[in-house]
């Protein structure tokens, strides 16, 4: 089954509901701006967006995704990014979102890096590659992380699936050696247990975060969710909410 075929039977299966990585992408924009929302869905972003007096276009692979998103009075058009140019010229939008691809930072707003030179972190999209707009980003990768113990680490922490460091520093460095540090009060160890399986992934956690169960169930979902695309798989839906419920647990 390809992505639209997969894409069409989640979007005939029903709609979604907003949840937190939602209304945390909409803080980082600003009404009267412009966006293109890549894989709209049945346009639940887009239509946050407009109630902020935003103006968003998506773009989806499923032609059932982007007829919902019509019905709602929504601009979407049906674009495959694995073959289909984008069908916008150079600076047509003020910011461009990902969905799901957006990701949780410090500086006590999600998915931006507090500091002198605020940073908001997107998941990089090969098939923009060649794009001025998108090869002048930076495209950082994480390039290791430190924790911080007051005391030392616990000896039965050493090998615990789960840390309770008291700081977390993700090491990331760009395309022309540039090093960023991020403090952080919740990241995923890189290993390859890690990946695909909520109780295998060995998470690491500050111990005053002040992340709550519905948040950190969401970052587990974000970042170790990946549903089967078998022709005999359950839908998506069904596939997130078991998942959701087994990272629940952790």
């Amino acid at each position: 089954m390809n992505v639209a075929a997969f894409e069409n039977k989640r979007w005939r299966a029903g709609d979604q509901a907003p949840v937190f990585r939602h209304t945390a992408a909409r803080t980082l924009l600003s009404e009267g701006q412009t966006v293109l929302d890549v894989g709209c869905g049945d346009g639940l972003f887009l239509r946050l967006l407009k109630e902020k007096g935003i103006a968003g276009v998506g773009i989806d692979a499923s032609d059932e995704a982007v007829r919902k998103c019509r019905e709602k009075g929504l601009e979407a058009s049906v674009v495959d990014l694995s073959s289909d140019p984008l069908p916008f010229g150079d600076s047509s939008f003020d910011a461009v979102t990902f969905g799901r691809a957006l990701r949780r930072s410090n500086g006590g707003e999600m998915h931006r890096l507090g500091g002198p030179e605020p940073r908001a972190f997107y998941e990089p999209i090969t098939n923009f590659i060649g794009y001025p707009w998108y090869d002048a980003l930076p495209a950082f990768v994480r390039t290791g992380e430190r924790f911080t113990f007051d005391g030392g680490i616990p000896a039965d922490e050493a090998e615990a699936v789960t840390l309770r460091p008291d700081a977390i520093t993700i090491e990331l460095t760009d395309q022309h050696d540039r090093r960023l540090d991020l403090e952080t009060d919740f990241a995923i160890l890189e290993d390859a247990d890690s990946w695909g399986d909520p109780d295998c992934a060995r998470i690491a956690l500050t111990r005053t975060t002040a992340l709550g169960p519905d948040d950190l169930t969401d970052l587990i979902i974000d970042a170790v969710f990946s549903p089967s695309d078998d022709s005999d798989a359950d839908s998506y839906d069904t596939q997130e909410t078991r998942f959701r419920q087994e990272a629940g647990q952790r």
